[in-house]
């Protein structure tokens, strides 16, 4: 209301549904009926409905769960590849190609992390075969996004003057091509709001890339950067700690954190043996 900016030109994007959903609730109860109006979304709902709209994608497109299991594994048969079925190594499995997707690299280019080189036989296998039968997996969804606004200037300005304002939740786990992405809708106005900490950066092995937020003053020279250093959480003694050990961290914003809980009590720090033999460590107060 005090900015004057129409709610429908407000587009929200975070990374889960649970966290849009609570994003949503809360914004409605502080604005009523206008709140409405405004679009909240992950980034896969938001790139989907996108893509629905140009291409005419349907949910049924979508490679997930049992299906996308059942087709990964038709993949490893056509390329001949050993695969132990189980779900530990099917994870590996998605997560290689998911790296690679967002890598932004080229197959040849591109050097498998968990498993040896012939691999790359399964993820040219896997990029034709969905191709073919024109399926999508969720880093589809960003990379057919890209493609969409690189190679249509005229959709991506549909887009631009429909959400000319952009909120962004947890900017510390987006990968390259989900802040190309978010760029390209900011410009040229950049009226880009971006919400993070990169203290907290937990999706390295999906390539998110905490260091695009270190350089967002750089891609964004006219940013106001606002520090929200309060943690109402967990008390001085914590916070104090947690600050001592996180300021080690050389690829990071210079911050102080404060705790607004007063009370120090006391920090027992505990080792132990798990499996893999890496050692843990547990914190009571």
């Amino acid at each position: 209301k005090e900015a004057e900016i129409p709610p429908e030109q407000i587009l929200v994007i975070t990374f889960t549904r649970d966290a849009a959903l609570e994003m949503k609730t809360r914004f409605l109860q502080k604005s009523g009926e206008t709140g409405q109006k405004v679009t909240f979304g992950t980034f896969h709902s938001v790139f989907f409905f996108m893509l629905r709209r140009s291409f005419g994608y349907q949910y049924s497109d979508l490679l997930t769960g049992k299906k996308k299991m059942d087709f990964l594994k038709h993949c490893l048969s056509m390329a001949n590849y050993p695969f132990v079925d189980d779900s530990e190594n099917y994870r590996k499995v998605m997560q290689e190609l998911s790296t690679f997707a967002t890598s932004g690299k080229a197959i040849s280019d591109y050097l498998p992390r968990f498993f040896s080189p012939d691999f790359l036989q399964v993820i040219q296998i896997y990029e034709e075969e969905k191709n073919r039968e024109g399926l999508l997996d969720f880093d589809d969804l960003m990379k057919k996004t890209k493609e969409l606004f690189l190679k249509n200037p005229s959709i991506l300005n549909q887009y631009r003057k429909r959400y000319p304002y952009l909120l962004v939740d947890e900017v510390q786990d987006m990968n390259p091509i989900q802040f190309e992405i978010m760029a390209l809708l900011a410009a040229p106005l950049n009226n880009l709001f971006a919400v993070g900490d990169d203290d907290q950066s937990i999706y390295g092995f999906r390539n998110a890339s905490p260091d695009l937020m270190l350089k967002f003053p750089e891609i964004f020279p006219n940013c106001r950067i606002i520090r929200m250093n309060r943690n109402y959480r967990s008390n001085y003694r914590i916070v104090e700690m947690a600050g001592n050990l996180i300021q080690h961290n050389k690829k990071r914003y210079p911050k102080e954190i404060l705790a607004v809980k007063e009370e120090r009590g006391h920090v027992i720090c505990k080792s132990s043996q798990i499996r893999m033999r890496r050692p843990s460590m547990s914190v009571r107060c």
